[in-house]
């Protein structure tokens, strides 16, 4: 079961501008942005332990949506997902102590 969870997982990093389609496509229309505004209004949560790609992340982020969450550790994230509503979480798979599919499930 875990095994199928990972293969859902991006293989490849992805584009700031591939990401926002991505993301704009699957809005409802309640939350899609203003045609003057290029920003989601998202939560997002990002959860990597290595800092160099949770800055460029946080970056690439800030960007495309009003609120990113970032996270160096699974338990971090849980600590953040008790007290905030997310709408997207992008986490590192292989992470120590917690990995990212133990963190999810405990998310869930």
């Amino acid at each position: 079961m875990k095994q199928q969870d990972a293969l859902g997982c991006l293989i490849k990093p992805i584009t700031s501008n591939r990401l926002f389609l991505l993301l704009w496509m699957e809005v409802p229309l309640h939350l899609s942005p203003q045609p003057q505004r290029k920003r989601l209004t998202l939560t997002v949560m990002a959860v990597d332990d290595n800092l160099a790609n949770l800055k460029l992340i946080g970056t690439l982020l800030a960007e495309q949506e009003e609120q990113t969450l970032l996270c160096e550790s699974g338990e971090e994230a849980l600590a953040l997902a008790r007290d905030n509503v997310l709408d997207l979480i992008l986490m590192d798979i292989q992470m120590p102590k917690i990995d990212s599919i133990c963190t999810s499930e405990l998310i869930h």
